[in-house]
């Protein structure tokens, strides 16, 4: 290291540095260098003069996991405060909590499961193919024959043997968002058609590939939380976990 990038490294921030370091230090395992922060004026300027601000989201603001996973910050934000909030009104006494993604394509990983902030496990899961027939899910419903996925915030319940083997069922608790889950048979099974790179089309279910059914068996149980994340503003304000 050259004694410029030190002294970089070891001068007081400014006030703009401690703007975005505060913003990245909400969020545990947020990877940054203080080397980058130090011209930020101009490496905005530059950024957004040449179109490319989002740039700035895969540099400074992308959560990179143990894993090696890259997570949606705000996604992640905004299920860890539901599963706290979970946990403080007593729909929960565990830790354990599974975050599905759906501003992120079906064709990366976009289901995690955390213990606490940690993530330990992640991998592919598909949308109902009212959600939309492409890689990314763009409608919900909680209506029994929409075909769609829902969003917010599920329980999971006991275990079952069906017709897509083991499966786990979800009790929704939020009305108006997810509460008709359990109804409409809105589960956890493994699928054929998820597979690594891959996930195809459910009827509103969360299918994962046929080894990360198994693998579910080891991280997660009946009583965690499962977030459901989309930007919806209308979920966004009115649910009682993001108060």
């Amino acid at each position: 290291m050259t004694d410029k990038q030190n002294k970089e490294l070891n001068k007081e921030p400014n006030k703009e540095q401690r703007g975005l370091l505060e913003i990245l230090k909400e969020i545990k395992g947020y990877k940054t260098n203080l080397a980058l922060l130090s011209s930020a004026s101009n490496v905005f300027g530059f950024i957004m003069s040449f179109g490319l601000g989002c740039l700035i989201l895969t540099g400074l603001f992308t959560k990179v996991s143990n894993l090696g996973v890259i997570v949606n910050p705000q996604a992640y934000t905004t299920g860890y405060k539901a599963q706290q909030k979970a946990l403080q009104l007593g729909y929960t006494t565990s830790t354990t909590w599974i975050l599905v993604d759906f501003t992120k394509p079906s064709s990366q990983k976009r289901l995690y499961v955390y213990k606490g902030s940690n993530l330990v496990y992640s991998t592919e899961v598909a949308q109902g193919t009212g959600s939309g027939l492409g890689e990314y899910a763009t409608k919900f419903s909680n209506i029994d024959g929409s075909h769609m996925s829902s969003i917010g915030v599920m329980k999971l319940a006991e275990t079952y043997i069906g017709h897509n083997g083991s499966s786990i069922r979800l009790n929704g608790l939020e009305p108006g968002f997810n509460s008709n889950v359990r109804g409409r048979m809105m589960v956890i099974h493994q699928a054929a058609y998820v597979y690594p790179g891959h996930a195809g089309h459910s009827y509103g279910c969360f299918a994962v590939s046929i080894q990360a059914r198994q693998d579910l068996n080891q991280y997660v149980k009946a009583g965690d939380i499962l977030v459901s994340y989309y930007p919806d503003q209308n979920w966004i304000n009115n649910s009682r976990f993001l108060k």
